[in-house]
């Protein structure tokens, strides 16, 4: 349970979703060819070294300090996001 909308479920209290993996940038699920996926992955490859991986870092960025970094890393992540990603990013102000 990433999000408790007052269904009378309680939440994770262990915080594991924080190790949940982010998910691929939108180009990539969009991607129309084999030869367009492959260049896309090679591309989200290099995103993931950005710092953002996992649910967890993407709310650690999000309430942190603003940074020129930690700008960076969410602007490469919003510019990329499909609506999953816009859910996600709601996540990070929920908790």
């Amino acid at each position: 349970c990433v999000v408790c909308v007052k269904n009378g479920n309680v939440c994770d209290a262990s915080q594991s979703y924080r190790t949940l993996p982010l998910p691929s940038p939108k180009s990539l699920w969009e991607a129309p060819t084999q030869s367009a996926w492959e260049s896309e992955y090679e591309a989200c490859r290099s995103f993931q070294t950005s710092g953002l991986v996992t649910l967890g870092d993407l709310i650690d960025a999000q309430q942190s300090d603003y940074t020129p970094s930690n700008a960076r890393k969410l602007d490469k992540w919003n510019a990329g996001v499909d609506n999953l990603g816009c859910l996600l990013n709601l996540v990070g102000t929920m908790v």
